[in-house]
């Protein structure tokens, strides 16, 4: 399915009429947050309490370039499984998948939630005491059918992985020449914000760039272009929430642009060498002059103007988490957050810090 829309009709077919989409059951949904016209988040609910839902106890997947604490919960309360923060490697990922295998956690349904038990702790607890009379919770066992059709264990040798890995490898150029394209869409939407007079007009144009930036985001570390990551960071954030663009908003907006040209120009991959600082000290001097006029805060959100003023390294969340998943890949079996037997909330945000 193309988007959470797509994935709901499919799911009401499997459950009314297999043989026309030719899937008799789904044993996991992988989602992207952000879709449209119906998102992950939306799915997932969907999921977890329609009534038209084939199996409301799927594993499901968010993956996505946002990892705040908010969006954390948000999973969570709504009924996640795992929450993936992009970019992440591929040997890491299937690893994700094989604790979704081995994952024997019970469904607890209560008043506003149904899912995955949030206490992964396995130590004994007495009797749960979660809700009183009416509102105590229930506990279902899942049907945990990947672990069935698995024998418990999703085997992936080292050989299949190395397949992945260069299957990725060779949709690099593919990869350079999608972002050209996608480049070339944010400068055909910088030019049209130019013309514009209204500082509002210019703002609601500039929105069309933060999905654009959202992709970028994402796919720029899982290729090694960091440094891409970390500038449509930086870009996805203002043009996501900016209220107004003056013209010194379009001069920001100008430098954005012509920092990514220049890394895909030159393929700058990893953190650049002895160019990155030089890129990154060219976005964060422009972020912090943008910033540090008083009469541009109203129209940013303080989460930029945090991260401006910090400096670019903040900017930089999703590229060191790639780097900290390529320095921990020896050592890291990645399913901390299934076998971790930390709290629910600790373990999702280390999977949002280290997938």
């Amino acid at each position: 399915a193309n988007n959470g829309l797509e994935a709901i009709e499919i799911m009401r077919e499997i459950r009314t009429n297999p043989a026309k989409v030719g899937v008799s059951e789904v044993d996991i949904i992988i989602a992207d947050w952000h879709m449209e016209p119906v998102d992950g988040g939306t799915l997932l609910r969907w999921i977890r309490r329609h009534k038209e839902s084939p199996d409301k106890m799927l594993p499901y997947f968010i993956i996505t370039g946002d990892c705040d604490e908010e969006m954390v919960t948000m999973a969570r309360d709504l009924g996640v499984s795992e929450f993936i923060a992009k970019p992440f490697r591929i040997d890491q990922f299937m690893a994700h998948i094989q604790g979704a295998v081995k994952d024997d956690r019970r469904f607890v349904a209560s008043p506003g939630y149904f899912g995955p038990d949030r206490r992964r702790k396995e130590e004994a607890v007495g009797d749960d005491r979660r809700g009183t009379g009416k509102d105590k919770a229930k506990f279902f066992e899942p049907p945990r059918r990947l672990f069935s059709k698995g024998g418990g264990e999703l085997v992936v040798t080292p050989e299949q992985i190395m397949a992945a890995v260069e299957e990725v490898e060779a949709l690099q150029d593919e990869f350079t020449d999608l972002v050209g394209k996608d480049i070339d869409r944010l400068e055909e939407i910088f030019a049209q914000a130019k013309t514009q007079s209204s500082e509002e007009e210019r703002a609601a144009t500039v929105q069309a760039m933060a999905p654009i930036c959202h992709e970028l985001r994402g796919q720029g570390g899982v290729f090694g272009y960091m440094l891409i990551s970390v500038v449509a960071d930086s870009l996805h954030l203002i043009s996501s929430s900016i209220l107004g663009v003056p013209d010194d908003a379009l001069q920001l907006l100008r430098t954005h642009l012509d920092l990514l040209r220049a890394i895909l120009r030159e393929d700058i991959k990893g953190d650049g060498g002895v160019l990155g600082p030089e890129l990154m000290s060219s976005l964060q001097k422009a972020n912090v002059s943008f910033v540090d006029k008083k009469e541009n805060e109203r129209l940013v959100t303080r989460e930029f103007i945090r991260k401006a003023r910090q400096g670019t390294a903040v900017f930089g969340t999703v590229a060191r988490q790639f780097q900290a998943t390529m320095d921990a890949a020896d050592s890291d079996d990645g399913n901390a957050s299934v076998a971790s037997g930390e709290s629910d909330d600790m373990a999702m945000k280390k999977t949002a810090a280290t997938a």
